[in-house]
């Protein structure tokens, strides 16, 4: 069983020391608990969103911000970025 308590307090604290990528482990543990009020994973997904933009995996966070809900356009820049990274062979990127 997964003490869902003890992974947000992680996540909360890797995020207010900067340490996104630590954060974003918590929080995919996280989002797979499914069995939870709406409230409390959109929460967790809200914060997964923001990792991954600051991680520049912003296809990842814009997928998510859908889920929550989101129309907003991706900007220029997260465009831009995505198609380097398609230009440049990132395989993750495809």
């Amino acid at each position: 069983m997964i003490d869902t308590a003890v992974l947000w307090v992680r996540a909360e604290a890797n995020m207010r020391a900067g340490r996104f990528a630590d954060a974003l482990v918590h929080l995919r543990h996280l989002v797979e608990v499914v069995d939870r009020i709406d409230f409390e994973y959109e929460e967790w997904l809200r914060a997964m969103a923001e990792c991954l933009r600051v991680l520049g995996h912003g296809r990842e966070a814009a997928a998510c911000a859908a889920y929550l809900g989101a129309t907003d356009v991706p900007s220029a820049e997260t465009l831009g970025h995505e198609l380097g990274r398609v230009a440049g062979g990132d395989v993750e990127a495809l």
